[in-house]
């Protein structure tokens, strides 16, 4: 039970604590992120692994900063670019959001979908999991382990 308990504490504290960077990353975006326009350079294969993955082209963009120094940005929130969206997203004119502060750190902010919510959700109800098992546990040690009473552990003597 310790061990589940155990794992429950670092599951929660992970997912609240990745929850919560990207939440501080959604608002530092908000308060001091800067919308120029990008275009599109090419494309990259990404190769991903695991359930769900889906691997194949994402787009690579390219914007400038205030200063005028040029950036790319491979766009992984886009998706996998099939022929039909690699025909009609050259004509699409492209907004990317970049930080004042880090302009290599970009997104485009149509495309992405933040996670923020359901990490720091998770994260809330796995804390609650781990809370409900040790006060489960507290219980049990308060009670004792052993409930039966002494006379049913011990044959008595017959007459």
């Amino acid at each position: 039970m310790g061990g589940v308990i155990l794992i429950l504490g670092f599951l929660s504290c992970g997912t609240l604590a990745h929850g919560w960077a990207e939440h501080e990353l959604n608002k530092q975006f908000a308060t001091e992120g800067i919308k120029v326009p990008a275009f599109l350079y090419g494309y990259e294969y990404v190769k991903q692994y695991g359930k769900g993955a889906r691997s194949g082209d994402r787009p690579i963009l390219v914007y400038s900063d205030q200063s005028g120094v040029t950036y790319k940005y491979l766009a992984i929130e886009y998706g996998v670019a099939n022929a039909y969206f690699k025909k009609t997203l050259p004509t699409k004119t492209i907004e990317i959001t970049y930080l004042r502060s880090n302009p290599s750190k970009a997104r485009v902010e149509k495309w992405y979908s933040s996670s923020a919510g359901v990490e720091l959700g998770m994260g809330v109800f796995w804390s609650s999991m781990c809370i409900f098992l040790i006060s489960l546990l507290f219980k049990a040690y308060r009670k004792g382990f052993a409930t039966a009473p002494d006379s049913n552990l011990r044959p008595e003597a017959a007459p």
